[in-house]
């Protein structure tokens, strides 16, 4: 599936699920992204499987490495993309300090 096929299954999604922004804030964590995220979910489970990750087996060393392996990726490019046409010029003032 291509992403803009993806992008389109989106609206398939229930009204609290579309309007879910793609990164975090404030997490006392220091995570970043938002795994509840429709578009982040199935990449998060793919990671978890192919890394042989449990539901108890999870680090904070692993999430780490999953969201610098997905922020690095052209899939969040075209992500932040879509988001920063929906919010307009509010995206950059809400996510450059988050994301540099």
């Amino acid at each position: 599936m291509d992403y803009i096929t993806a992008w389109d299954k989106l609206s398939e999604f229930p009204e609290k699920q579309k309007s879910q922004m793609l990164h975090t804030f404030n997490n006392p964590y220091g995570f970043r992204l938002n795994i509840n995220h429709p578009m982040v979910t199935k990449k998060w489970e793919a990671f978890k499987k192919k890394n042989n990750i449990g539901k108890y087996d999870m680090t904070d060393e692993l999430r780490e490495k999953f969201e610098n392996q997905f922020m690095e990726s052209k899939y969040y490019q075209k992500l932040v993309a879509a988001e920063k046409q929906k919010y307009g010029t509010a995206y950059d003032y809400i996510y450059e300090p988050l994301v540099g």
